[in-house]
């Protein structure tokens, strides 16, 4: 969005307000509430030239902040309630098969997971963080986030599914049952950042 915004001033396409509100989420959640690295001084410049066109831009995020449902909140706690932390909490994967949706009450996923992806990754210890959701058998949908992507760049773990991404932010799609396809993503953790074991 921050690309966009400085292709639309190049080519002197005005900024409506509607524009603005929508560059400016889309800012704010490509960055994680601007605490990514990629959150620099130009985007912070971006961000105040998009308020010139709107006030308030703040509120659209209060709106979307305070737009849950019971049900999501319900949902949040199903997949919290299936989360291991493993080498000392620097992974964390949550892994809800199609029964753990059902004994939930949910016929479907009802929630994207990468909303809850990134709320694995305000957990402290958290540097990889992985959302694995069976949509029907043998057929894995996840979520692979890091918070220190120049380090432990997830796009080569999703690669193993033949997924893809960038290093911060991938995913893919498994032709696996659950179990085997979480055995495989810890195996490929291990073997492409085996330092993550001893850090």
């Amino acid at each position: 969005c921050q690309l966009i915004s400085e292709l639309l001033n190049e080519w002197e396409i005005g900024i409506t307000k509607e524009i603005a509100i929508c560059l400016f989420i889309g800012i704010y959640y490509d960055t994680g509430d601007f605490v990514y690295k990629s959150a620099n001084k130009d985007t912070f410049l971006m961000v105040a030239k998009l308020f010139e066109k709107e006030a308030y831009l703040g509120k659209n995020i209060l709106d979307i902040e305070r737009n849950r449902s019971f049900r999501d909140i319900a949902f949040r706690g199903l997949a919290f309630s299936h989360i291991d932390s493993m080498f000392s909490g620097r992974v964390a994967i949550i892994t809800l098969s199609q029964d753990d949706l059902k004994k939930g009450g949910f016929d479907k996923i009802e929630v994207s997971g990468s909303i809850i992806i990134s709320d694995i990754m305000k957990i402290e210890t958290v540097i990889i963080g992985i959302i694995m959701i069976e949509e029907e058998p043998n057929k894995i949908k996840i979520s692979f986030r890091s918070s220190d992507p120049e380090k432990y760049d997830v796009s080569r773990i999703a690669e193993i599914f033949s997924g893809g991404g960038h290093k911060a932010a991938s995913g893919a799609l498994a032709s696996k049952g659950l179990s085997e396809a979480k055995d495989i993503i810890i195996k490929t953790i291990i073997q492409t950042y085996p330092d993550i074991k001893e850090e």
